[in-house]
Order: C-alpha cells, then sequence, then structure tokens
C-alpha cells in the first residue's frame, strides 16, 4: 500500500490539524487530508469525491488523534484479504491516564449502530464511491452507519486486535 488519503470527518483544532499535516509529512504512505465538517451523507459525499487515493484512512475523532509507528503499512490487511473496512484496538487518554479499548470482532451480519470501530478505519475507496452513488438518502448522522452496512456487503470488515492510535481529551 503506498498511497493513502485522510478522510477527517468532524471539526479540527488548528493544533490538531498541525499534527496531522505532521504525520503526512512523515509517513510516505499518506497523500493528503480532506476535511469535512460532520457526518451527515452529504459531507462524506463532499469528502469522497476530492479523495484520489486507493485506501482511505477514515477518522471520526473530535478529540487529539496520534496513531503508533506504521500504522498504515501494519493495516495492509485490507490490501491483502479484500477487506472493505479495517479498524484496530486503540489507546484512550483522559486526565493523564491511558487505557487500552480492546475492541470487539466484527461479526457478519452486525446490524447495531453502536458498534465501536475506535477513531480511525482504513476503507477501499471503491467501496467510498460506489455507497455515495448508491445511497439515495441525505441522513444528517447516519451515513457512516449506512456506510458501515453498505461496505460489509462489498467485502470483510476485518478487527486487528492491536492498538493503533491513541485517542486524547
Amino acid at each position: 500500500m503506498k498511497n493513502v488519503d485522510i478522510l477527517v470527518l468532524c471539526r479540527t483544532s488548528d493544533e490538531e490539524r498541525a499534527m496531522l499535516e505532521d504525520w503526512v509529512a512523515t509517513d510516505e504512505q499518506l497523500c493528503n487530508i480532506i476535511y469535512v465538517d460532520g457526518f451527515s451523507t452529504s459531507s462524506f459525499r463532499k469528502g469522497i469525491q476530492k479523495l484520489k487515493t486507493t485506501y482511505v484512512l477514515v477518522l471520526d475523532v473530535t478529540l487529539a488523534f496520534h496513531p503508533a509507528y506504521q500504522m498504515v503499512a501494519r493495516m495492509q490487511a485490507l490490501e491483502e484479504a479484500n477487506a472493505a473496512i479495517v479498524y484496530a484496538d486503540y489507546y484512550e487518554e483522559k486526565l493523564g491516564k491511558v487505557t487500552l479499548n480492546r475492541l470487539i470482532p466484527y461479526q457478519e451480519g452486525c446490524i447495531r449502530d453502536d458498534f465501536n470501530f475506535g477513531p480511525v478505519k482504513l476503507m477501499s475507496l471503491a467501496v467510498l464511491r460506489e455507497w455515495a452513488v448508491w445511497e439515495s438518502c441525505n441522513y444528517s448522522f447516519a451515513a457512516a452507519y449506512s456506510l458501515r452496512l453498505f461496505a460489509s456487503r462489498k467485502g470483510k470488515i476485518i478487527h486487528l486486535p492491536e492498538p493503533l492510535s491513541t485517542k486524547k481529551e
């Protein structure tokens, strides 16, 4: 995997934008950062139109995000398994205390709307684009859920049982 764009689905501070830009500058696999405001269908579509790479890191954190060393390379299961989504465990730092959030493996057919995929997911741009054409509803907040259900019909959803990022409050 050599080219990965980042789609940021939330408002970010100048400090968070600077951190993301530094990350892109130091990771040879990352290309562009596309910022959109919110989780609506129209926000997703605006972002998807600007993406240019085969794979996309989708960030939906509103707090500071810090990737683990070689996070993108370690998420290469997407390419190897023809997966639609890859997600991983993560650390969460609150009030100076760091805890490990072990996520549960996705089960085929799961329809719960509160499934925790963590703060970052690696997705196929082809699946994102296909969803953007297919989805006829203009959701205000449920676009991510619609996309996840759509993606689960297009490929595997793979959980990597290792922490690949830290979410800070």
